[in-house]
């Protein structure tokens, strides 16, 4: 994504360690700081964004993969 594209919302996101995601890689959002614990696109392992490191209410343009359960960020979004 760059600074003249916009992103689309795709819907709201429960983390999930197995199952489907909504899409092959997304951005997310999210209402309340918490930590992230995401897969990166085109990693296996998950790494854990702690919170106050994203600002909440923003999307930010990293692609994920996942969001694992145990992620405490809430109201999380995802966009394409």
């Amino acid at each position: 994504m760059n600074a003249k594209e916009q992103p689309n919302l795709g819907g709201i996101l429960t983390p999930s360690d197995s199952g489907t995601m909504p899409a092959s890689y997304f951005f997310i959002s999210f209402a309340a700081a918490g930590d992230i614990v995401a897969i990166p696109q085109g990693q296996t392992a998950s790494v854990t964004i702690p919170s106050g490191s994203l600002a909440a209410g923003i999307v930010h343009p990293i692609a994920f993969s996942r969001i694992k359960s145990g992620t405490t960020a809430t109201g999380i979004c995802w966009w394409t």
